[in-house]
């Protein structure tokens, strides 16, 4: 693949190679996408020339066109963009948005400061107590509406099929990441509540490269700020795994919706309402004990949270 300095290198190169004129591009793009409705050969100039950047929406659209993935054109060393918010800016809206309760960002005992965990994963010894302090998380996190029994935490992170985390402090627990990639007929059905977490069995999860999805369970950091080594970890694993189609989790904190909002994603199931404040999350103004959400793989490639991580790597 070429390097390209900028989205007008790019659009100027790409509509050369394709043997257009400006007027006949914005006809093909208009044709292409709605974002282009409006589109004239002047804003086309102007892009090439940079003197105005089109919209992200617009970029990634343009890429699209063009047969290109997103995710390999931003992530390029050579390529430069404004128009992606910094990974700084996404942990200031975090940060305000933190509440300092046992949510995110609560652990008294780290350094403001800190923001790499060491990763460890299965079978390392560690992971089998941190299994137990997963147990522990989310039934202090649903006010014990839910349980996940420690051992069958244990025995799912070490099958092969585990996208499993944990992340330390000088010994001590400070995030995790629990996520399985799901056969797609037992993916959907924990998309709509048909099958609970808790009942999945080892003959659910995927083989290697058999068709599946990546159901995540459980994602927490002790620090706001340590929020990107987390799902950096995540994401690439998802993108080198050309057989995994979507991304499922189910979102049980307020502060769990602030990284969806950068991701395209449709809500599948709403759960039970929640008359506790403190549990749950706030949908269209009523507060409910989770929301499942699925998150196309192309949709993923395509946000802005998504490309600055693999930017910033």
């Amino acid at each position: 693949m070429a390097d390209y300095q900028d989205i007008a290198d790019y659009l100027q190169q790409k509509r050369n190679q394709a043997g257009l004129t400006q007027e006949q591009l914005c006809q093909v793009l208009a044709a292409f996408s709605p974002e282009f409705s409006e589109l004239d050969a002047l804003a086309v100039s102007r892009w090439e020339r940079g003197k105005v950047a089109p919209s992200l929406n617009r970029q990634l659209e343009i890429i699209r066109y063009f047969g290109d993935e997103a995710y390999k054109i931003f992530t390029s060393s050579s390529f430069s963009s404004k128009n992606l918010p910094s990974n700084q800016a996404m942990n200031k809206v975090l940060e305000a948005r933190a509440k300092f309760k046992h949510y995110m960002g609560a652990h008294p005992y780290l350094p403001q400061s800190e923001e790499n965990f060491e990763r460890i994963t299965p079978p390392h010894p560690l992971t089998q107590y941190s299994a137990q302090h997963l147990s522990n998380y989310i039934d202090n996190l649903t006010y014990g509406h839910e349980q996940w029994n420690s051992a069958w935490l244990e025995s799912l992170q070490n099958h092969p099929a585990a996208e499993v985390s944990y992340y330390f402090y000088l010994g001590q627990l400070a995030g995790h990441c629990f996520a399985l990639k799901i056969k797609q007929p037992y993916f959907e059905k924990l998309l709509d509540k048909s099958l609970d977490e808790a009942e999945v069995s080892e003959k659910m999860l995927a083989g290697s490269n058999e068709p599946a999805s990546l159901y995540i369970y459980s994602i927490y950091t002790g620090r706001v700020n340590a929020i990107t080594q987390v799902y950096e970890n995540l994401f690439k694993a998802f993108i080198m795994n050309n057989s995994l189609s979507y991304i499922g989790i189910r979102v049980r904190r307020d502060i769990a919706f602030v990284m969806l909002e950068n991701v395209p994603h449709t809500i599948e199931e709403i759960g039970p309402p929640s008359d506790n404040r403190n549990v749950g999350i706030k949908h269209r103004g009523k507060r409910y004990q989770y929301v499942t959400c699925r998150i196309e793989r192309q949709a993923l490639f395509n946000s802005p949270v998504f490309l600055n991580i693999l930017r910033s790597d």
